[in-house]
């Protein structure tokens, strides 16, 4: 009876781990990229608290030659459409500002922008991040931060992501000195994230963007990774309940067989 009961909580456990989305399951994060004609990016969403935190970045080997060769944008969709808000846009850990100043603590905010409620995205996602115009964000879109070149809005190249296999003595002069550019990922947190939201389905239609025209390449994720789902608090305290209720009934058991051997 007891190995019965075992077996078939920890076959609940199990279940939970690979339970769909929308079941007692969770996944706090999950990952989005592409390798195609030359270009290639990534971009990670990881839950911390009720931020979103997103990190963006150009993976490509290849040599950033010209605008189009820069990851300017991110485009994606976000289950429930929850009201998110910009809070920060910091340079990801290894990465630094090439052809102008190093922000203070990383911070490049004054230069890239947010918007959660988009009109004529690629594919139709309502929610972007983006350090160019697109005749889609403005000033008022922009992340906190210092405004650390030109006008105070973002427009043009400036402080778009050059490649991780960027040579930065060759291209057009766009590339190549006339404009601050990263090198080669930025990570920016918004607020407001639903506690409930799962990342398996919640966070969906990422898409790439380069340049700084919409008319310039874009492109859609191939490939979709994430960890293993965890229980949620719930699952883990029915899980927990079951074993103190095993551990409660193997000790009177005992202590009834203890009794009648007497």
């Amino acid at each position: 009876m007891f190995r019965k009961a075992i077996k078939a909580i920890l076959s609940l456990a199990a279940a939970c781990m690979v339970a769909a989305p929308g079941g007692a399951c969770i996944v706090n994060s999950v990952s989005f990229s592409f390798d195609a004609q030359g270009h290639a990016a990534s971009a990670t969403f990881v839950r911390s608290g009720n931020n979103l935190v997103v990190t963006l970045s150009n993976t490509s080997t290849q040599d950033v030659l010209q605008p189009t060769d820069l990851l300017t944008a991110v485009f994606f969709d976000v289950a429930g459409h929850p009201a998110l808000t910009p809070s920060s846009a910091v340079l990801t850990p290894g990465s630094d500002v090439l052809f102008g100043k190093q922000p203070v603590g990383g911070n490049v905010g004054g230069e890239w922008a947010f918007v959660g409620s988009l009109s004529g995205a690629p594919g139709c996602a309502k929610y972007g991040i983006s350090a160019t115009g697109l005749s889609l964000f403005g000033p008022h879109d922009l992340f906190p931060g210092p405004n650390l070149n030109g006008p105070t809005n973002v427009g043009g190249m400036d402080f778009g992501l050059l490649s991780s296999g960027d040579n930065p003595r060759t291209g057009n002069k766009p590339v190549t000195g006339q404009n601050p550019l990263i090198s080669n990922s930025v990570t920016f947190t918004l607020s407001g994230l639903p506690a409930c939201l799962n990342f398996n389905g919640g966070i969906s239609n990422v898409w790439f963007q380069y340049g700084t025209s919409r008319c310039e390449p874009v492109y859609k994720y191939s490939v979709e990774t994430s960890p293993a789902p965890v229980p949620e608090p719930v699952m883990l305290g029915t899980l927990v309940m079951g074993l103190g209720w095993i551990a409660i009934r193997t000790k009177r058991r005992l202590g009834n067989t203890a009794m009648i051997s007497q």
